[in-house]
């Protein structure tokens, strides 16, 4: 690696002695023999590149080895049978992907005995130079979408057949979105048409809308469904409209219609155990809010990367109604701190303008009923505390409480930092190996000079009743969890004021289920209920 800068000076010197030879007759031979030069140097700087990218690769992992076709370097791997050579040779692109050789020997060249492993194919994170598991599928996807096609072309079927290749949408939170967001991005649509095997580029503008009408034109059908326009015989309506966001917001209550959605709610029932809430003869998933006005009703539901619903319902005026089914909780913390350790459900009625009626739904069904008051006019002051309150982040959220809920978003006042968990769930939050090795807890002030860490907690996988180290400063304690919800306590002393607790699970696990759709995977250990600091009189 030390060659590099060595490298990178031939190469001006040659550059320079172009400049110098100006007027040389044998001009157009130096700067032949100086591109050629240079080429060779560009191509010795990646092989370099390359093969840093794998030495480092290699040094950090603790299982197997890594191999860059572009390195063309062997690896050493560490095995049961010994120290092997590892080398990937003649690699090339054929029908369905690459193909590539990979030669195991050991250093004395004798025969292996028979053995098992596991080789995993992907792509490198051009930011960080690590393994990047969304890119690794997208180029394996990309490689067996290509041998499907192959292999339809090759039936006997091709000739009276379509071929739709269409993205859902643009890419969802995964380990390449900041990648992939840097881009400009578009949405594929393209067909292979097994009549025409001949291809043309339609530029014309249009949207996802189209897709479905597209195709049933080429089918021999309408060129139109609902908003969408066929792109072979019709115009896009996002050609037609410039400003289609804006009709497409106009037509809303349009669409709402078409699902029979009611237009009215005074009583309601909410099931706490299919987590539904029933008015007017339909019955809807919750979280969610309803925009009331005199004529109709429009829904705001809390899907995937949406924007969170107390935002949404932060845009509403103070003349439209509402009705937000959700977590106590979260109207706790905007109109009623009794609420805001409630993790029950809420239904909470009115308008941004004044304090909106809030009534817990207990027991397995409750039967409820909507009264908006007459006055929607409500309060300027009163309108703008609840939208600032209402665009907090959770990040942002602090509650009073003694302990760590991690079933509730944010932290209690206490609480400085919490790194190495997950996402927020109903139960709590799993530790996540792959955003830090330890769950660490960092507090504003020091911890007591003697005191008790209460810890409640499941674990997973590999985990199960394993030694979890419990560190604070310099004192390290261990315990253990099953895979259901258990308590533990510990005591520590504090000579140092540390301000910290640190959690490190023995064996961070990646589930093999719920890891599909491009979702960022996770490494789990234990899965964080509560926890609390309580003081110890050192006398007692």
């Amino acid at each position: 690696m030390t060659k590099h800068p060595r490298l990178w000076l031939i190469g001006a010197t040659l550059l320079s002695l172009q400049g110098c030879a100006q007027q040389n007759p044998q001009l157009p031979e130096l700067k032949s023999e100086v591109g050629q030069l240079n080429q060779k140097l560009q191509r010795l700087t990646d092989l370099a590149v390359a093969l840093e990218q794998q030495t480092t690769l290699n040094r950090q992992s603790s299982n197997g080895v890594y191999l860059l076709p572009a390195a063309k370097s062997p690896a050493l791997l560490k095995s049961d049978l010994g120290e092997l050579t590892v080398t990937l040779l003649r690699v090339a692109p054929d029908a369905s992907g690459l193909q590539a050789v990979l030669e195991v020997k050991n250093d004395a060249g004798n025969p292996l005995p028979p053995f098992t492993a596991s080789l995993s194919w992907g792509q490198l994170d051009p930011v960080t130079g690590k393994p990047n598991q969304s890119l690794s599928a997208v180029s394996c996807s990309q490689e067996l979408i290509a041998a499907f096609i192959d292999k339809i072309k090759k039936s006997g079927y091709y000739d009276n057949t379509l071929i739709v290749v269409s993205s859902d949408h643009l890419a969802m939170n995964n380990t390449a979105y900041n990648i992939l967001t840097k881009q400009n991005r578009k949405d594929l649509f393209f067909v292979l048409d097994g009549r025409k095997p001949v291809g043309d580029l339609n530029a014309a503008k249009r949207s996802t809308l189209d897709n479905g009408a597209t195709v049933l034109d080429m089918m021999g059908g309408d060129n139109f469904i609902g908003l969408g326009r066929s792109g072979i015989s019709a115009t896009s309506m996002t050609e037609q409209f410039l400003n289609i966001d804006d009709k497409v917001n106009a037509w809303k209550p349009a669409v709402i219609k078409q699902w029979g959605f009611p237009n009215s709610i005074k009583n309601y029932t909410v099931s706490n155990k299919e987590n539904s809430f029933t008015f007017s003869g339909m019955t809807i998933k919750t979280p969610f809010i309803l925009k009331v006005t005199s004529d109709k009703i429009e829904p705001m539901f809390d899907v995937y990367l949406s924007t969170p619903l107390k935002k949404q319902l932060s845009t509403l005026s103070t003349s439209d109604n509402f009705v937000w089914v959700d977590k106590c909780y979260e109207m706790g913390r905007v109109w009623a701190p009794e609420l805001s350790l409630n993790t029950g459900l809420c239904v909470a009625s009115g308008n941004l303008g004044a304090r909106p009626g809030i009534v817990q739904a207990t027991g397995d069904t409750f039967k409820g009923k909507v009264d908006f008051v007459k006055d929607t006019s409500g309060s300027n002051a009163i309108y703008q505390q609840t939208v600032k309150m209402l665009n907090v982040d959770d990040a942002d959220t602090t509650y009073k409480s003694e302990a760590i809920a991690f079933m509730l978003p944010g932290m209690p006042e206490q609480v400085k930092a919490i790194t190495g968990i997950s996402a927020l769930e109903n139960w709590g939050r799993w530790s996540d190996a792959n955003l830090a090795p330890s769950v660490k807890i960092d507090y504003v002030k020091p911890l007591p000079t003697t005191f008790d860490v209460v810890i409640r907690a499941r674990a997973y996988g590999n985990n199960i009743d394993k030694p979890v180290s419990v560190r604070v400063g310099d004192q390290e304690q261990f315990a253990s969890f099953g895979d259901k919800d258990g308590t533990v306590k510990l005591q520590f002393t504090n000579p140092g004021a540390a301000q910290s607790i640190v959690i490190t699970p023995p064996s961070p696990t990646e589930p093999t289920e719920g890891t599909s759709g491009g979702f960022l995977l996770r490494k789990l250990g234990i899965g964080m209920v509560s926890l609390e600091v309580q003081p110890v009189d050192p006398q007692s």
